[in-house]
């Protein structure tokens, strides 16, 4: 696994939930994603730290359900975090998601609102706000 290009400003928040963990897995026992991946945030971002490194498929398997920090004693925003990493990770691969089978959903992105899929009839009623 190759070191992460985070910023200094995303691992001093790394940092942040790392020192101020309990690791009481108070959120470990709400989230199937954390129980798969760690013992507790505070060992996960502590590994981070120490290597440097994080398989992108722990930040990218986070949905962002907030579970974590409603359930938190310290109210730690841990969703926050990988999200922050996930977008470090996309900018570091020139604006694309580094997850394979991500690539379907950006082609489905970009035909989406193509002029090819899409017909003039639906764009005139977007525009005029009508539905049938």
């Amino acid at each position: 696994m190759k070191k992460t290009n985070f910023s200094k400003d995303l691992m001093d928040k790394i940092k942040e939930i790392s020192e101020s963990c309990s690791g009481c897995r108070l959120c470990v026992k709400e989230c199937l994603m954390l129980e798969e991946y760690c013992n507790s945030p505070k060992d996960l971002f502590q590994k981070v730290l120490e290597t440097e490194t994080i398989d992108p498929a722990i930040p990218y398997s986070c949905n962002m359900c907030n579970q974590c920090t409603i359930v938190c004693p310290k109210n730690l925003e841990i969703q926050d975090k990988f999200m922050e990493m996930r977008q470090a990770f996309v900018k570091d691969n020139n604006g694309k998601s580094p997850m394979k089978g991500h690539s379907a959903i950006e082609m489905h992105q970009l035909l989406s609102f193509s002029k090819m899929f899409t017909t003039g009839k639906l764009n005139k009623q977007r525009e005029e706000g009508k539905h049938e």
